[in-house]
């Protein structure tokens, strides 16, 4: 007669669950949100990795609440807007611009391999997130950097919404956007799956220490 190992299964079985999560998509995943509908907050954040589908939710978000956008991606891509085109699209981040806290092409020349850039990079977010969270308008911020961010300063009472697009779907979601070269394909896919660990690691530990405490959770 043949025993199961009930512990190997349950073992098993864990290792199976752990890695689907990586390819099955959840509910997006709203926090504190009352406080922003009622006011008592005027930013919302939204995070999830790249592909996962953030922007089409915050345009959406945008048109219901009557709020503007601004992304952490912003920062490295302004350079390429001259001051009317971001005066139009972006408009809390032209004010920071005008009001001398960024040089607008600070990104032109920025190396995304470049470890000490990476750093300055952080700085810079945090910085222009600091000073976005105490500007009186209603906004919604999103990125992937707003763990980070909100980790750091212990902003676990904030409004935020967690995209709950699987790690897997979202990085192929990127590739049919931005486009991809088949000749290269599994090697990019390679080269990003870091990131996409690193992000998955912070927006874990994020929502381990929001949803800890006695939050008002909503499902999207």
């Amino acid at each position: 007669m043949q025993y199961i190992n009930w512990n190997s299964l349950s073992e098993s079985n864990n290792w199976i669950s752990t890695r689907m999560n990586k390819f099955i998509s959840e509910d997006h995943i709203a926090c504190n949100l009352s406080k922003f509908e009622s006011g008592k907050s005027n930013t919302l954040f939204v995070t999830g990795m790249s592909g996962s589908g953030k922007s089409t939710l915050c345009k959406k978000l945008a048109k219901k609440y009557k709020c503007t956008i601004v992304s952490t991606d912003d920062l490295f891509n302004m350079y390429k807007m001259d001051e009317n085109t971001l005066a139009k699209n972006i408009p809390l981040l032209y004010e920071y611009v005008k009001q001398g806290h960024e040089d607008k092409n600070w990104a032109k020349n920025y190396d995304f391999d470049s470890k000490k850039q990476n750093a300055i990079a952080i700085k810079k977010i945090d910085k222009f997130l600091s000073w976005c969270i105490k500007h009186k308008s209603r906004k919604i911020i999103e990125g992937v950097d707003i763990p980070i961010f909100m980790m750091s300063h212990g902003l676990f009472d904030e409004p935020i919404i967690f995209v709950g697009t699987s790690k897997y779907k979202s990085l192929f979601r990127r590739f049919k956007r931005d486009g991809y070269d088949v000749e290269y394909l599994v090697q990019d896919i390679l080269e990003l799956l870091p990131a996409y660990d690193n992000w998955e690691d912070h927006i874990n530990s994020l929502r381990s220490h929001i949803l800890t405490k006695d939050t008002e959770m909503r499902n999207l």
